[in-house]
C-alpha cells in the first residue's frame, strides 16, 4: 500500500509529465532516460549538482553550447568488443562520432574551467583517448568506409578489381554487339549470376556459343550464359574480391581488437557524456522556467520566493501568478480555504512539484533566494482518488491515504490534501478532519490542506501550529487570481458562482435563510475583511511607487551633485594649467634678465632658478591630485598586492584607459591602443566592476578587447538587461536591423535611458559587422564597446548614450 500510494502521490502532483518535458530538453538517448528516471540523491549530492546545473547554465548564457548531437548508446558494441568480437563498420562510424564528441567536450569544459568549477570531476575523467580516436579517424571515413589512403593495399586491390570489371564489360560489350550475336542474344544488357558476368542468350540458340549457364530464366526461354572468353577474368575477379573481402576483416577485427583495449574508458566516457547531457538539458530546462538553484537547508522547511506552476509556466510563460510561500519554520500547517474554482489546487501542486525537483537537485521555477528542506516522502492526495478496484468512496479512499500518513510520516514527510475529509457528515467531517491535522501535526509532518469546513479555519487562527491562508477570487469577473495570501481564510463566494451559473433566485434565497446566522456572519466578516486588505495593499503599493519615484528623484539630484563637482574640478584643472604656462613664460623671461645681470653671482642666478622650479613641481603635484579626485567616483587607487596582468587601468594624467602588460616594481607597461608605456603604479587607477569582470578573462579576451576598434572617449558603464534598455536584432537582415537599431535609439535618446545593450549575436558575424561600422556614425551615441563577458561578450555591442 505504501509504495502504490506514494507512486499515485507523483502520478496526482504530475511529476511524470515534469519529467517528460525536462527529458526533452537533453540530446542523447541516455541523456533523456537519466531525466526521465533521475536518481535519488543525498543532501550534499543534491547541493552540488545545482551547483552543476547553475555552471552549465552560465555556460549556456555565454553561448558555449556542449554538442551531443550524433551521440548513441554504444554500450552494447563495447560489451561486444571487449570479449573480443569484431564490430561492423557502422558500429565503428558511431564509436568514432562518439570519440570526437568525448573531445570536443572536453576541450570545451577545460576552456571553460574558470565557468565550470564544480564541473571538475566530470572534465578530469573524461578521457580524451588520443591513439585510439586518431586510428580510428584515420581509418574510416566520414561515409563509415575504410579509408584507402590509410591501407594502401585496400587500394591496390580495388583498382585492380575495377580493371578487371571493365576488361569483361569491354568483351561482353564487343560479343552482344557484335552482328553475328543478333540471333543469338535475347537481350543486349550485362547481368551477373553467381558473382560471374554473364549475357542473356535464347534457350534455343544456346548451343551456337562456347561457354557456361548459371541460370535460366522462369519462362525457360532466356539462359544466362557465361561465354568461354570471358570466364578466367571471371575466376581473377572473384578471387580478387574475396581477398578484398578478407583484408577489410581483418583491419575491422584489428579496429574492433583496438576499441575492445579501449573499452572501460569509453564506457567511462559514455556515463559521465550521458550525465552531462541531464545536467545540460536541466540547465536548458532551467533557463525555459526561469529557474534557480534554492539554498538547500539542513531542516525540512519550505521558504519560496515567486514560486511558479513549472508546467503552467512552460506553456503559458509569465502569465503564470508567482506566489511567495512559507511551512515548517513559524508553523507546519498551512489550511487554505475560498473559492473552489481551481486556484488552490495549482497552488498544492505547484508546492509538490517544487518540493520533488529540490529532492532530485533539480533547479526550482523560483528565486534565486528560496530555501528548501529535502523531504523523504511526499504524499499528495488531490481531487477524486477513487480506487475502483477495491470498490473504496472517495472518503474511504482518503482515510486509507491518511493512514498510511500517520503511520508512516515524520518530520521529512510533506503532506497535501485537496478537501480533507469530504463526503461524510459535515460536522462529523469537520471534527475528524481537526484531530486528524492535529496528530499529523504531532508526527512533525508538514502539511497543506484545503478545506470548506469553518471549524478548520478557526483552527489556523486559533492554533500557533497552523496557519490560515487563501487564494484571492475576483468577485467582478467570478475567477480565480491564484493569488496566495497568507494569514486570511478565504471566502467560498458559493452563492455568487452559483448565480453565475444561472441557479433561480428563489433557490438562492431560500439557501441564504437556511445557512445557520454565524456562519452567514463569519462569511460576511471575511469578505469585509479581504476587501479591507485588497485596499490597504493598494495604498501599500502607491507608498512603493511614490517611495521609487522619490528614490530616483534622489538619484538624479546626486548624479547632477556629481556632473556639477566634475565641471568645477575640470575648471580648477583648466586654471591650473593656464598657471603652469604663465609660469614656464615668467622663468623664460627671468633666465634672460639673469644671463645680463652680470653682477649677480652663480648661487644667487642658481637659487632664483631652483625656487622657481621648485614651484612649478609643487603646482604640477596638486594638479595630479585634484585629477585623481575627479575621477575617484569612476575609479580607485591600485592595490599593489592585488593588481595582475590583463587588468584594466584608467590614467588620469590622460585621461584614457589601458591594459596592464608587465609588472615590475612599482611600475607597470601599460598598452594603450597600439602603444607601450610605463607608469608608477601610484600613477594609476582601476575600476573596482573591472576588477570582477576581469578575473573570467583570458588572455585571448583581453588582447582582443584592446585591439577592438571601440576605444573609449566616454566610459560606458557596466550594465543591467532589462527590456527598456535592450535592442534584440537577432535572426534580421542587416537593413532591416540597422532601421530598427535607428528608430530604437531615436525614442530611447529621448528617455531617461543612458546605456543600452544591442544584441546581434555571433552568427557569421556580418550583422554585427553592419551594427558596428552604423555606430561609428550615429549621432545618438557618444561612445561604444562590446559586451563584458558577464553582459553576453562579443554577441552584443553596449552604447552610451549622448
Amino acid at each position: 500500500m505504501s509504495h502504490n500510494i506514494i507512486q499515485n502521490s507523483l502520478d496526482i502532483l504530475e511529476w511524470n509529465d515534469l519529467l517528460l518535458q525536462l527529458s526533452k530538453f537533453c540530446t542523447t538517448e541516455l541523456g533523456k532516460e537519466k531525466a526521465y528516471n533521475p536518481e535519488i540523491l543525498e543532501e550534499n549530492e543534491i547541493k552540488i549538482q545545482l551547483l552543476k546545473i547553475s555552471e552549465l547554465k552560465s555556460l549556456l548564457l555565454e553561448d558555449e553550447n556542449p554538442n551531443f548531437s550524433g551521440i548513441s548508446n554504444i554500450s552494447y558494441q563495447i560489451s561486444l568488443a571487449l570479449k573480443g568480437a569484431s564490430l561492423s563498420i557502422e558500429d565503428l562510424g558511431k564509436i568514432k562520432l562518439f570519440l570526437n564528441r568525448s573531445q570536443e567536450l572536453h576541450k570545451l569544459f577545460n576552456i571553460n574551467k574558470d565557468l565550470t568549477p564544480t564541473l571538475f570531476n566530470e572534465r578530469d575523467n573524461l578521457n580524451e583517448l588520443d591513439e585510439l580516436r586518431n586510428s580510428i579517424n584515420l581509418s574510416i571515413t566520414d561515409n563509415n568506409e575504410l579509408n584507402e589512403k590509410n591501407f594502401p593495399i585496400l587500394k591496390k586491390l580495388n583498382r585492380s578489381i575495377i580493371s578487371i570489371r571493365e576488361e569483361i564489360e569491354k568483351k561482353l560489350n564487343t560479343l552482344i554487339h557484335s552482328e553475328s550475336m543478333n540471333k543469338i542474344i535475347q537481350e543486349k544488357t550485362i547481368s551477373t549470376r553467381n558473382e560471374r558476368y554473364v549475357i542473356l542468350v535464347k534457350s534455343a540458340m544456346r548451343s551456337r556459343i562456347d561457354g557456361t549457364i548459371h541460370d535460366i530464366s522462369a519462362t525457360g526461354q532466356t539462359t544466362y550464359y557465361e561465354p568461354q572468353i570471358v570466364n578466367d577474368l571471371n575466376s581473377k575477379f572473384i578471387l580478387l574480391k574475396r581477398e578484398l573481402k578478407i583484408e577489410i576483416e581483418k583491419i575491422i577485427q584489428e579496429l574492433s581488437y583496438l576499441v575492445g583495449d579501449y573499452g572501460n574508458e569509453i564506457l567511462e566516457n559514455l556515463s559521465i557524456i550521458s550525465y552531462l547531457d541531464f545536467l545540460t538539458g536541466s540547465a536548458k530546462f532551467s533557463i525555459k522556467i526561469k529557474g534557480n538553484a534554492p539554498k538547500i537547508s539542513d531542516k525540512p522547511i519550505i521558504n519560496i520566493y515567486k514560486a511558479r506552476h513549472p508546467l503552467l509556466y512552460l506553456m503559458k510563460g509569465d502569465q503564470v501568478v508567482a506566489n511567495d510561500i512559507e511551512i515548517g519554520k513559524n508553523y507546519n500547517g498551512l489550511i487554505l480555504s475560498g473559492a473552489n474554482t481551481g486556484g488552490k489546487t495549482v497552488l498544492l501542486k505547484t508546492i509538490g512539484l517544487i518540493t520533488l525537483m529540490a529532492k532530485y537537485g533539480l533547479h526550482i521555477p523560483a528565486d534565486p533566494d528560496s530555501e528548501i528542506g529535502i523531504f523523504t516522502n511526499i504524499y499528495a492526495d488531490i481531487g477524486d482518488d477513487q480506487n475502483l478496484e477495491e470498490a473504496l468512496s472517495t472518503f474511504s479512499g482518503q482515510l486509507a491515504f491518511i493512514n498510511e500518513v500517520l503511520n508512516n510520516g515524520n518530520e521529512k514527510s510533506i503532506v497535501i490534501i485537496d478537501e480533507i475529509i469530504v463526503g461524510t457528515n459535515p460536522r462529523q467531517g469537520a471534527a475528524l478532519s481537526q484531530a486528524i491535522l492535529e496528530q499529523m501535526i504531532e508526527k512533525d509532518c508538514k502539511i497543506i490542506v484545503t478545506t470548506h469546513y469553518s471549524e478548520l479555519k478557526e483552527l489556523g487562527s486559533s492554533n500557533s501550529k497552523f496557519q490560515n491562508g487563501s487564494v484571492s477570487f475576483d468577485l467582478d469577473t467570478l475567477h480565480p487570481t491564484y493569488r496566495l495570501k497568507m494569514g486570511i481564510p478565504g471566502v467560498s463566494y458559493a452563492f455568487e458562482i452559483a448565480k453565475n451559473y444561472g441557479l433561480q433566485a428563489s433557490i438562492l434565497n431560500r439557501s441564504k435563510k437556511l445557512i445557520q446566522k454565524n456562519e452567514q456572519n463569519m462569511e460576511s466578516l471575511l469578505e469585509k475583511v479581504q476587501k479591507y486588505e485588497e485596499g490597504v495593499n493598494e495604498e501599500k503599493n502607491k507608498i512603493e511607487e511614490t517611495k521609487n519615484n522619490l528614490a530616483k528623484k534622489e538619484d538624479k539630484l546626486k548624479e547632477r551633485e556629481v556632473k556639477l563637482n566634475f565641471q568645477i574640478n575640470e575648471l580648477k584643472k583648466e586654471k591650473g594649467i593656464q598657471f603652469i604656462e604663465e609660469l614656464n613664460d615668467y622663468r623664460t623671461n627671468i633666465s634672460k634678465k639673469i644671463t645680463n645681470l652680470q653682477s649677480m653671482s652663480q648661487k644667487e642666478m642658481g637659487d632664483i632658478q631652483s625656487e622657481i622650479i621648485s614651484l612649478e613641481k609643487t603646482i604640477s603635484n596638486k594638479l595630479k591630485t585634484e585629477n585623481i579626485k575627479i575621477h575617484k567616483s569612476k575609479f580607485e587607487k591600485i592595490d599593489i598586492t592585488k593588481i595582475k596582468i590583463g587588468d584594466e587601468v584608467f590614467i588620469p594624467s590622460l585621461e584614457k584607459k589601458g591594459f596592464i602588460q608587465e609588472i615590475n616594481k612599482n611600475q607597470a607597461t601599460v598598452l594603450l591602443g597600439q602603444m607601450r608605456s610605463r607608469y608608477k603604479l601610484s600613477e594609476l587607477m582601476i575600476s573596482e566592476n573591472n576588477r570582477a569582470s576581469n578575473t573570467l578573462q583570458t588572455k585571448q579576451q583581453i588582447r582582443k578587447k584592446v585591439e577592438t576598434k571601440f576605444i573609449e572617449k566616454d566610459i560606458v558603464p557596466p550594465i543591467i538587461q532589462t527590456s527598456y534598455n535592450t535592442i534584440d536584432l537577432r535572426g534580421m537582415r542587416a537593413e532591416e536591423a540597422l532601421n530598427k537599431m535607428d528608430q530604437s535609439l531615436d525614442k530611447m535618446s529621448t528617455s531617461e535611458i543612458s546605456t543600452v545593450v544591442i544584441i546581434h549575436g555571433h552568427g557569421t558575424g556580418a550583422l554585427k559587422k553592419a551594427v558596428r561600422d552604423q555606430l561609428q556614425f550615429s549621432i545618438y551615441i557618444s561612445n561604444s564597446r562590446q559586451g563584458e563577458q558577464s553582459e553576453g561578450g562579443d554577441g552584443v555591442t553596449v552604447v552610451l548614450l549622448r
